[in-house]
């Protein structure tokens, strides 16, 4: 739009240009006539409004006034005004353009963000009917009082499968209900196992690492380290370092 607009002021600038060279020619100095001539095809080629005009200003000093015609001076002042007069709507159309484009693309996110509200709305209160919490509230204990953690190929899609309910209902119920992703979860449930076995079973404290790791549901030394540390603040061998020392 700001590219039609322009061709449109060079157009209203030549059919000017034009009228008033024809209209004034007897009033005008030959080299102004020359200029016109000459350079018409190329203001033709070039957007630059602004350049070409103070080019036509600055050749309008070769014209020889006549004080006596008025009819110069009114044709004159009447172009400058209608060159001023599209320079300012030039201005205008183009914040005008700034400002629908802006407001669309506010609008435009602004329906994304409602859209995300009202589907996030649907899901939660899909995912918490009180039946699905119920059913799913005495799943989940069960599953931690069998100790079905300790299986190493438990995931969030075996589990479901195993629940009978769809992954994204188990994921959400986990996040909500026990405020951490389902892979924390199940590595803390490892680890309280784990934590608890040593404490209470000797036989424990003699353990391997790597054989506490595969006890525990991890399959290398390095992950059950990992997550020992994160959960517990020390590696396995300090804890256990620990309870020797707390039962000797």
């Amino acid at each position: 739009m700001n590219t039609l607009f322009t061709l449109i002021i060079i157009l209203w600038i030549l059919i000017e240009i034009l009228c008033l060279s024809i209209l004034l020619s007897s009033f005008l100095h030959p080299s102004f006539l020359l200029f016109i001539r000459s350079d018409f095809y190329a203001i033709m080629q070039d957007n630059n409004i602004e350049s070409k005009l103070s080019v036509l200003y600055s050749r309008f000093d070769f014209i020889k006034w006549d004080s006596s015609n008025n009819l110069m001076r009114y044709s004159l002042f009447y172009s400058i005004m209608v060159y001023t007069f599209l320079y300012l709507m030039k201005d205008y159309f183009s914040l005008l353009c700034n400002n629908v484009t802006t407001s669309r693309l506010c609008l435009c996110r602004i329906n994304e963000l409602i859209s995300k509200i009202e589907s996030k709305v649907a899901i939660e209160s899909e995912y918490l009917s009180k039946e699905m919490i119920t059913y799913l509230d005495k799943s989940i204990q069960e599953f931690e009082s069998s100790k079905m953690f300790l299986n190493k190929e438990m995931s969030l899609s075996s589990l479901s499968a195993r629940l009978g309910v769809n992954s994204r209902y188990l994921s959400y119920y986990i996040n909500k209900n026990k405020e951490k992703d389902f892979a924390n979860y199940i590595n803390e449930l490892r680890i309280g196992y784990i934590v608890k076995s040593i404490e209470k079973n000797s036989n424990y404290r003699k353990y391997k690492i790597s054989h506490l790791a595969d006890k525990s549901g991890f399959s290398s030394h390095s992950r059950f380290t990992i997550n020992f540390k994160k959960v517990t603040g020390v590696l396995p061998s300090e804890y256990i370092s620990e309870i020797k020392e707390r039962h000797s």
